[in-house]
């Protein structure tokens, strides 16, 4: 079996930290990549499109928008797990627009 290949894409660095060790309890062998921008996890699934298997996103960024990213995303990875974990319930309507897998809220964390 392949390496189960994981991105993580948050602005802020703790959560992103503690999300990690969450993942890494079940999936001890899985790559994960970080990224602190949307445009960064955008630019690497354009170079690579089907290098994550699975996406966790924020839905809020200060420049930008987990959905449109995620939308970016779907043009060309229609099968990565794309599971909001976000601190609003704002979005959750929409996720399911890019066909989010998951729309969890950072409090249940």
């Amino acid at each position: 079996m392949d390496q189960l290949s994981i991105a993580i894409c948050d602005g802020n660095e703790r959560d992103m930290e503690i999300l990690e060790t969450h993942i890494r309890k079940s999936f001890p062998d899985a790559e994960i990549t970080s990224f602190t921008q949307g445009q960064s996890l955008i630019d690497q699934v354009v170079e690579n499109p089907n290098q994550f298997q699975v996406i966790f996103m924020e839905t809020e960024f200060p420049d930008d928008n987990g959905i449109r990213i995620a939308a970016e995303i779907r043009k060309l990875n229609k099968s990565a797990g794309i599971i909001f974990v976000t601190g609003t319930e704002k979005y959750y309507r929409e996720a399911f627009d890019v066909f989010a897998f998951q729309y969890l809220l950072k409090r249940s964390m």
